[in-house]
């Protein structure tokens, strides 16, 4: 999913400031850590969220709207992917 995101943000770089990807991780993987902390840094328009242990889905949502600064919120899972 996140690579459809970026694939899109790199054919159009100018709509990177018009959005925010945030990752909410149930902190089952510490290789998930990792990487993400890599993708951040390379992606501004991308942040993470490291949950101590694993939640339901809706504690998830609810934790990317907490942690997101936008005016709407868009689930995705991570096995969606966006089209073009």
């Amino acid at each position: 999913m996140l690579d459809s995101i970026i694939e899109q943000a790199r054919l159009e770089p100018e709509l990177q400031a018009e959005f925010e990807v945030v990752v909410v991780d149930n902190g089952l993987d510490d290789v998930t850590c990792l990487l993400m902390e890599d993708m951040c840094a390379a992606y501004p328009f991308i942040s993470y969220v490291r949950r101590p242990h694993s939640v339901p889905m809706e504690e998830s949502i609810l934790a990317a709207k907490h942690f997101g600064r936008g005016d709407y919120l868009w689930t995705l899972g991570d096995d969606d992917a966006l089209e073009q």
